[in-house]
């Protein structure tokens, strides 16, 4: 054996060899023997690796249980690396196999095992419905897993309850998650004895801690009481620093300052890192309830650094936070403020993310139900008003010409593979169009996913579009699917194409030749099949005289052009436009309708709408905000009109005040109406996130906020 060379790399050479030799026994036999070895070190990438190339040489008879169990293993291990979609895929193979073979015991397993992931990924509807369901085999057969002393199905039981215990809490049911935890408490006795009652008494510490201080303090001292030396090192870390925090809670400083400084030494001995930011922020929060404001900020700024370090989002924002709270403190505003605005920042962030996940969640349960949706096609009643609320469409219009838009958007919707090219002004509504040829498909189960080719840098425009596998470069620490992929039996709206960087141009036209891609730093080719929608404001022949667009791909991505003209050629849909925004808007404000007499019309009628539909809709929502009365006039609008701003004087400085500070008003109160959010203002007010931003950052700097 050479210097270089390993026992496990002389396995794995013997392992390939056989490969090419196609030794069936020889490769079961030594694939099995590597994924143990690799099973101990933690590589979970290498274990996928080899049971991926062990279970081809078992699909024969007689191997059918070790099939599934190889299945299940690989489902564990993508579980783990957070690939869910081929977790769930591995899974359902081995579930498939054990209820052939009727046994029982497998099935709950698995079951179990996709209750978890799918609590893993925030669908706790489907999660607490499979592991109830395991929880119902379990409870069954408890005679017979304590005659066969199998401990991996009570671990999978107990783990079953232990996680809807978890999930009620989250949903914050209490009573449902208490009943949870103290029936795995009774279990982990009853298999594991004293070493499993810690992890239970601290699950029912923590659910307490949420509405009875001194119970949760009970169960954490009665977990206490059970440490001894076997006691695993993360679960003496957590109960201290929990502890700590429920005595905190009860303005017991001096002795929750004892516990967290315990859990810190603890955390340094044994060098478990990722406990040592929140431990340190809780002792800088002790320093600043006993007026050590110093030492306060010393230990802050030091559990800052460390979660900036690790990435960690939540615990930068608790930090700020903390931080201006000690600002305040010590009477240096400006300095708390600038904290503030850092925490408001992150929050926000952090809300974009969470709601981005959550609307995933809706669109993917949402679009499970089209197929069962048969009147879309009606040509008076084309989008219902409860689809209509879930897309937010607003497809509204009377013109010959809208008209001609809905009849070409639907006979594009019957024919799957139609790509289609929605051109016109921008705020037109080319999205609004493209989202009613995708949902106008009653065949399409996939999602709609929209994206905005001039907002992404093109540095990222390759792992955005075709995605990314683990380490395929300097922080890719997860594997992610790109737009290509998450469009699979959907549809991909590119708006704004013309503004695409002309070596992805190159890209997507293979794409679309070839309807195969690539994940960054993988060889490995995935079939996609979407229906492409793209949108521009913009001549693409002229870009492409001038070399900025393909002409091969423009013939590629525009079977049917869909032009929508502006708003200022189609007067006739402005009080259509007008009703139905001042209805959508009262709902919303809880304000009743107001009337409009023609003089109202009128003033809309002359107005040339620069910003088409979108500004039509921001002026009634501006307009919604500030009327006092129940009845419109011509002078709700005209301020806001780019018409009037033209014919102000020069000279006329108040004038343009008015108009600054009528802006700065209505920024503002959204901004109360949504007690701080900055998103979900800027959602209120039409506009960007980032414009709001520019907008608010300028109004604090006019008026010293």
């Amino acid at each position: 054996m050479s210097n270089d060379e390993t026992p496990i790399s002389l396995i794995e050479k013997r392992f390939e060899k056989a490969i090419i030799e196609n030794k069936r026994e020889t490769i079961i036999e030594l694939g099995q023997e590597i994924v143990k070895h690799y099973q101990k070190n933690g590589k979970i990438e290498k274990c996928i690796y080899y049971l991926e190339q062990i279970i081809p040489q078992m699909m024969k008879p007689g191997m059918e249980l070790e099939l599934a169990y190889n299945f299940s293993s690989v489902g564990k291990y993508y579980s783990f690396s957070e690939e869910y979609d081929e977790a769930e895929e591995n899974y359902r193979k081995a579930l498939n196999i054990y209820k052939h073979k009727e046994i029982v015991v497998k099935v709950a397993e698995i079951k179990s095992d996709m209750g978890l992931l799918y609590r893993s990924k925030g669908i706790f509807d489907i999660a607490l419905k499979y592991l109830n369901e395991a929880i119902e085999v379990f409870n069954k057969i408890q005679n017979k897993m304590d005659l066969v002393k199998d401990r991996g199905s009570w671990f999978s039981y107990i783990n079953a309850i232990e996680a809807c215990g978890i999930i009620y809490g989250q949903l914050k049911q209490y009573d449902e998650s208490i009943a949870f935890f103290q029936d795995a408490l009774k279990l982990k006795e009853k298999v594991l004895g004293d070493s499993g009652k810690i992890s239970a008494l601290l699950n029912l510490g923590v659910t307490y801690s949420n509405f009875d201080l001194e119970k949760s303090q009970e169960y954490y001292f009665q977990a206490l009481r059970e440490v001894n030396e076997n006691t695993p090192i993360n679960h003496k870390i957590v109960l201290l620093n929990n502890l700590g925090g429920c005595l905190e809670d009860q303005k017991q400083y001096d002795k929750a300052l004892d516990y967290y400084q315990r859990a810190l030494e603890l955390t340094n001995e044994t060098g478990r890192i990722r406990y040592k930011a929140p431990i340190i922020k809780h002792i800088s929060s002790i320093y600043y309830h006993q007026g050590k404001y110093n030492e306060a900020l010393k230990r802050i700024e030091e559990s800052l650094k460390l979660s900036e370090k690790s990435n960690v989002k939540f615990e930068m924002k608790d930090c700020y936070q903390l931080m201006s709270d000690i600002y305040i403190a010590k009477n240096d505003y400006r300095t708390a403020m600038d904290y503030r605005l850092k925490y408001d920042e992150m929050k926000d962030d952090m809300y974009q993310q969470d709601l981005k996940a959550q609307l995933t969640t809706i669109q993917k349960k949402y679009e499970k139900t089209t197929k069962s949706i048969n009147n879309l096609r009606q040509e008076k009643s084309l989008i219902s008003d409860e689809l209509k609320k879930v897309m937010n469409t607003g497809f509204v219009g009377e013109s010959d010409s809208i008209k001609e838009v809905r009849r070409l958007a639907i006979e594009a919707a019957s024919y799957k593979d139609t790509r289609v090219l929605v051109t016109g002004e921008s705020g037109v509504g080319k999205e609004i169009v493209a989202r009613l040829i995708h949902y106008s498909d009653s065949y399409k189960i996939g999602k709609f996913i929209d994206v905005n080719c001039c907002s992404i840098p093109e540095s990222m425009a390759e792992s955005e579009f075709f995605g990314f596998v683990k380490g395929a470069f300097t922080g890719a620490i997860y594997s992610r699917p790109g737009y290509f992929e998450e469009a699979n039996n959907g549809s991909l709206f590119l708006d704004e194409i013309g503004d695409m960087p002309l070596g992805l141009q190159a890209k997507l036209l293979r794409v679309l030749e070839t309807k195969q891609i690539k994940r960054l730093g993988s060889n490995k080719s995935l079939s996609v099949n979407f229906r492409l929608i793209s949108a521009t404001n913009k001549d693409l022949n002229k870009l492409i005289g001038e070399n900025q667009f393909r002409g091969d791909l423009l013939y590629r991505i525009n079977t049917i052009e869909i032009n929508i003209p502006p708003l200022r050629e189609r007067r006739e849909d402005v009080e259509p436009l007008l009703q139905y925004f001042l209805k959508q808007f009262s709902s919303k404000m809880n304000k009743s309708m107001p009337a409009y007499s023609p003089s109202v019309l009128n003033c809309l009628y002359d107005y040339s709408f620069p910003g088409n539909v979108r500004e039509l809709k921001n002026m009634i929502e501006r307009t919604m905000i500030f009327t006092k009365g129940n009845r419109l006039t011509p002078e709700d609008f005209k301020i806001q009109m780019h018409t009037l701003e033209k014919s102000i004087n020069k000279n006329n400085l108040n004038t343009c005040k008015n108009i600054h500070t009528l802006e700065s008003q209505i920024l503002l109160k959204a901004l109360e109406d949504c007690q701080g959010n900055q998103t979900k203002a800027a959602k209120q007010m039409g506009i960007s996130y980032s414009t709001f931003k520019r907008k608010y950052k300028k109004i604090r700097e006019d008026y010293s906020l």
